[in-house]
């Protein structure tokens, strides 16, 4: 007769150390909108995220390419164009 694992698997997320569920209840529960800030290889992202129960809602964003509307002629990913 074959056994049953009694290994639980962890949410993909956690076991990528992405997220740490911990910390998320935390924020969600406080009722604030999260500001996320996030870099790619060419831009800087910054979101305002608001929880819904559907799932989270971006109330903002900016990305750095918007600054070419501005005149900025330099780079967008370093720490003045931020």
């Amino acid at each position: 007769m074959a056994k049953t694992s009694t290994l639980i698997t962890q949410f993909r997320r956690r076991r990528e150390g992405k997220t740490n569920y911990k910390k998320r209840l935390g924020i969600l529960k406080s009722g604030l909108p999260r500001f996320a800030v996030r870099k790619t290889n060419k831009h800087i992202i910054a979101q305002f995220i608001e929880f819904q129960p559907t799932g989270d809602k971006t109330a903002v964003h900016i990305n750095s390419k918007s600054l070419e509307k501005l005149g900025w002629r330099y780079g967008k990913k370093n720490a003045p164009a931020a």
